[in-house]
């Protein structure tokens, strides 16, 4: 009881005091950041001030390796370069050419004019033509080197699509006629046809003779009922060999 009654006394005592004379406690120091970070997270109708973001930066090593540059990108390999011929063809024409009749009599010599009559006339026409897409086409379809393509052509017609043997092989690739058509070919003098028939044999005269390039041309040229395990002393076909393998090594590009 004296204890409750001593506190009371103390209570009233204080109360007394003027108010400059009651005891100031300092503020702390981050009470104002805390409210402003009240008012930013706790209220969000009251926007609190930015605080700044502090970015920690690291000192580099003068030593260290740089960091290694990419590496260039791979060039793109050439392209099968263009093979441009001289293509002859017949383009029908309509002309007005003079027609002479035979007059029964004398009298209608003198009693009428012959009309003008038109025919059709053909003429032949000359215009250069890529075929490095046929041979590309044909050559990416049976799996064969367009570059020996292009070897064996300019050995066989030196690019004339009208090129004609005296044995009777015709086209760029000098096709037979029982060996064009049984190859697919339906014109010999077409380049599409002719090229294309001429890359499947040659195809096929590759796996018979399991990839020897030598015997393949040798065959192409010769048969292959008359190429066995080397080229045969035949000096039409052994000058064929040479002149395809380096008229090949010509235009294949070297390798990189």
């Amino acid at each position: 009881m004296k204890l409750l009654r001593s506190l009371l006394a103390l209570a009233v005592l204080v109360a007394a005091l003027p108010v400059s004379a009651q005891p100031v406690i300092p503020a702390h120091p981050h009470a104002e950041r805390s409210q402003d970070t009240r008012a930013t997270f706790g209220d969000q109708n009251l926007p609190g001030p930015e605080l700044p973001v502090a970015v920690p930066t690291f000192p580099t090593d003068p030593t260290a390796d740089p960091a290694p540059a990419p590496a260039p990108a791979a060039a793109a390999p050439d392209a099968f370069p263009p093979v441009p011929i001289v293509l002859g063809t017949r383009v029908a024409v309509r002309k007005y050419v003079p027609v002479h009749e035979r007059r029964g009599t004398l009298a209608s010599r003198s009693g009428r004019q012959l009309p003008q009559r038109y025919r059709v006339v053909y003429e032949r026409r000359a215009a250069t033509v890529d075929i490095a897409p046929i041979i590309l086409k044909h050559a990416n379809k049976h799996n064969v080197d367009p570059y020996l393509v292009k070897a064996v052509i300019s050995v066989e017609s030196n690019f004339n699509n009208n090129a004609t043997s005296w044995a009777g092989a015709a086209g760029l690739m000098q096709l037979m006629p029982a060996t064009g058509y049984g190859m697919g070919a339906r014109n010999l003098y077409d380049p599409d046809d002719n090229i294309g028939a001429g890359t499947r044999y040659l195809r096929a005269m590759l796996d018979r003779y399991k990839g020897r390039l030598d015997l393949a041309i040798a065959a192409y040229n010769a048969g292959p009922g008359n190429v066995y395990d080397r080229v045969p002393n035949i000096s039409e076909t052994q000058r064929y060999v040479v002149k395809v393998m380096k008229a090949y090594k010509t235009f294949k590009p070297p390798a990189q």
